[in-house]
């Protein structure tokens, strides 16, 4: 009889035990996507491009960066911020979301946005050898950008422009 009690209160204890998440998140996406994580240094990889928030006059933007270690070890997911205000993979003109660095230790990956106006990315880089233990900061960069997209029209009204007019109107000259 005490060996089925015992048994059944070590059943009960896993079961209670398993149901609460060891950690806050239930996987690596789950945790570069989160909004509690916020930007990190860029200890991992340098970001060539964006070199921060940037405001580009097409849709079409190559995103760019070379490893600081190891670059065998390293993977690199893009997120692109939804209606929600969510992160939600941002797939590159490859169809891709995430990629390994190569023995060349950069990348350049090629993106459309999808909208004019402001696009919010997130730039994740990670040691694929440390991926069950990810902490920001660590062993996990993130950076945020914010790339905004000008109208088409806006950007034909500005090189429209004749200078010489527009100074001269400045100053007051006839």
């Amino acid at each position: 009889m005490l060996k089925k009690s015992f048994c059944a209160v070590i059943i009960i204890m896993v079961i209670v035990l398993s149901s609460f998440p060891s950690y806050a998140y239930t996987t690596v996406l789950d945790i570069l996507k989160s909004r509690d994580i916020k930007s990190t240094d860029e200890f991992l990889v340098s970001i060539v491009r964006p070199e921060g928030d940037e405001t580009v006059s097409k849709k079409t933007y190559a995103i760019s960066g070379v490893a600081k270690e190891d670059e065998e070890d390293i993977r690199v997911h893009i997120f692109i911020e939804n209606d929600k205000g969510e992160f939600v993979e941002f797939k590159n003109t490859n169809g891709e979301s995430s990629w390994d660095i190569g023995a060349s230790g950069t990348f350049i990956k090629e993106v459309i946005f999808p909208a004019e106006g402001i696009n919010s990315i997130r730039i994740a880089a990670y040691k694929k050898s440390e991926v069950e233990n990810l902490e920001a900061g660590k062993n996990l960069q993130i950076n945020d950008f914010k790339i905004t997209v000008l109208p088409k029209g806006y950007w034909n009204e500005i090189l429209k422009i004749n200078v010489t007019k527009f100074l001269k109107s400045l100053v007051g000259a006839n």
